[in-house]
Formats: structure tokens, sequence, C-alpha cells
């Protein structure tokens, strides 16, 4: 993530990885039939999932703005 994030804004990088994971898991959850038992399996992952993108988008954000602030200005 981090590397990707140096060519895409943060956003759109969580976004293109972590999507594609998520969708991904929907049709698979889906075709066994059972879906309630399903989706109580699935839920703490993706749950942790969008926490985890949260804070990991929340220290990608900060730590940019700390090197901006740090770096001067011709780099």
């Amino acid at each position: 993530m981090p590397i990707l994030s140096h060519f895409l804004p943060i956003k759109e990088a969580v976004l293109l990885l972590s999507m594609p994971i998520i969708l991904g898991n929907i049709p698979q959850a889906l075709e066994g039939g059972e879906l309630l038992p399903t989706v109580r399996r699935i839920a703490a992952p993706l749950i942790g999932t969008v926490i985890g993108n949260i804070v990991g988008v929340s220290i990608l954000i900060r730590s940019r703005r700390i090197a901006r602030k740090r770096l001067p200005a011709s780099c």
C-alpha cells in the first residue's frame, strides 16, 4: 500500500487494493447457499478490514503531512 500511495491519492490506493478483495468474497459467500452462516463467518474479518483501512489511511495521510512539513521546499 505505501508504494502505491506514491503514485495515487491515498483514498484511491486503498480502494484499488481492498475493493476487489471484498467484492470477490461476496459471490463466494453466496455460492454455497448458506447465506446467514456465511455472513456470520466473514463479518468479523470484513469489519476488521474496514477498520484497518480507516486506520491505515489515517496513518498514511498523517505521515505524508509530517513528511511534507519536514522536507525542504526544493524536494
